[in-house]
C-alpha cells in the first residue's frame, strides 16, 4: 500500500509541474525565443555578427529573413555567419538569406519540420552549404542555391522528403556523400559541366528517373590532414559507392567518360533501369563491397532486373576487356551479382557497340 501511494503522489506531482509549464509558456516572457547576435572582431580586421536562435526555438515560426546588418553606431556591422545548430528545431516556414552571409554552421537548419522554402538573395557569395544544413526538414519543397557554392555538404538535404527538384549551381565541384539520402521525391535534377564528384549514397533512394553524369566527373587527389594534423593525400571519387542505390524510378542513366571504375551499388536496385551508356573509359565494375564480413554495397548493377539496353561507346573487344567482377553473394536473404550486365545471364538485355551520345 505504501508503494502505491507514493506513485500516486508522484505522477500528481508531475502533473502539477507540466501545468505549471504550460501556464508559464502562456506568458510573454515564458518559453519563447530570442535571436542573438555575437559580435566578432580579429585584429586588422572588419567585425562582424554571427546569428543563432536562443530560448524556446521551437516557437519561432513564419518567415524569418535574417538582415544584412544588426547593430548601431560602432557596432553597426554585417551579418557573416550562421551559427552552427543555430536555428536547428524551429518552425519556420520560409527561410530568407541575406548575400552578407559567407558561412553556415553544421545543421543549421536542421529538424525544421515545417520549413517549406529557402530563398538567398541575389549578389550571395557562399561557397558551400554545409553538412546537415536541411536535414530532416521534411516539409521542403523549394530552394535557390546560389550560383558561387562549389560544394554541398554530407547529409545537406538527408530525408527532405518533398523535396522534388533543385538547382545545382554551374560552379559546383561536389556533391558530398549522402547529400540528397531518402530525398524520395527528387525525381529530376541537372549536373552541371564542371563537377567534378558524386559521393557515396549521395542519392540514394530518391526518385530520380534520368542520370546524365558530365564528363568532368572524376577521381582527384586532394590534400587532407590525419588526426595528428599531418598532411595526407586522398582520393575523391568521381562517383562514390552506391551512389544512386535504390533509385526505383531510374529507367535511364549515362555515364561521362571521366569515370574509369563503377563502384560497388553504384547502381543497386535500381529495378525500373532500362538502359545504360557506358563510355569506352570504364576499365572495371565491381562486385560487392564487404566490411566486417558484412556487405556493405552490393555489386554495381545487382538486382536491376529491368536492364534492355547497354549502349557502349568501345568496340566489342574493348567490351570484352572490361573487368565485370560477377562471383555471386547470398547475404541476409538476398542474392547479389551483376547478372544484367550479361546477354548469357540476362534474357531482355541487347548491347550495342561504338554507340555516340551527346547530350
Amino acid at each position: 500500500m505504501k508503494i502505491k501511494h507514493t506513485k500516486k503522489i508522484t505522477a500528481i506531482f508531475a502533473a502539477i509541474i507540466f501545468v505549471f509549464l504550460a501556464l508559464i509558456c502562456l506568458t510573454a516572457s515564458g518559453c519563447s525565443y530570442t535571436i542573438d547576435y555575437d559580435y566578432i572582431q580579429y585584429d586588422g580586421e572588419e567585425g562582424y555578427y554571427v546569428v543563432k536562435a536562443g530560448g524556446y526555438v521551437s516557437s519561432l515560426t513564419g518567415t524569418l529573413e535574417i538582415p544584412a546588418t544588426y547593430g548601431e553606431g560602432d557596432k553597426e556591422a554585417p551579418v557573416k555567419e550562421i551559427a552552427q545548430e543555430g536555428f536547428r528545431g524551429c518552425a519556420i516556414t520560409r527561410l530568407i538569406i541575406p548575400a552578407s552571409i559567407t558561412k553556415i554552421g553544421i545543421a543549421a537548419f536542421a529538424n525544421c519540420a515545417q520549413l517549406e522554402e529557402v530563398e538567398f538573395k541575389e549578389g550571395s557569395t557562399l561557397k558551400e552549404i554545409p553538412q546537415g544544413i536541411f536535414g530532416y526538414d521534411s516539409s521542403l519543397t523549394k530552394v535557390n542555391l546560389p550560383y558561387t557554392v562549389e560544394t554541398i555538404g554530407y547529409y545537406a538535404f538527408l530525408e527532405c522528403k518533398t523535396l522534388e527538384t533543385v538547382n545545382l549551381p554551374q560552379n559546383l565541384k561536389i556533391i558530398r556523400a549522402r547529400a540528397f539520402e531518402d530525398c524520395y521525391a527528387l525525381s529530376k535534377i541537372t549536373f552541371p559541366e564542371g563537377l567534378e564528384s558524386i559521393g557515396h549514397l549521395a542519392f540514394y533512394n530518391s526518385a530520380l528517373t534520368e542520370v546524365i553524369i558530365p564528363d568532368s566527373v572524376h577521381d582527384t587527389q586532394i590534400s587532407v590532414t590525419d588526426e595528428q594534423g599531418e598532411p595526407q593525400t586522398e582520393t575523391l571519387l568521381g562517383l562514390g559507392y552506391g551512389a544512386f542505390h535504390t533509385c526505383r524510378s531510374l529507367k535511364k542513366v549515362v555515364v561521362g567518360s571521366g569515370i574509369t571504375v563503377l563502384k560497388s551499388g553504384v547502381f543497386g536496385y535500381c529495378d525500373n533501369l532500362e538502359e545504360v551508356y557506358i563510355p569506352s573509359s570504364v576499365t572495371k565494375i565491381e562486385e560487392a563491397y564487404f566490411s566486417g564480413g558484412s556487405i556493405l554495397y552490393g555489386h554495381a548493377f545487382h538486382n536491376c532486373t529491368s536492364l534492355k539496353i547497354i549502349n557502349y561507346a568501345g568496340t566489342e573487344e574493348e567490351w570484352a576487356q572490361i573487368q565485370i567482377e560477377n562471383p555471386s553473394y547470398s547475404y541476409s536473404g538476398s542474392t547479389f551479382n551483376n547478372d544484367a550486365l550479361f546477354e548469357d545471364k540476362n534474357d531482355k538485355l541487347t548491347i550495342t557497340y561504338n554507340t555516340g551520345y551527346t547530350a
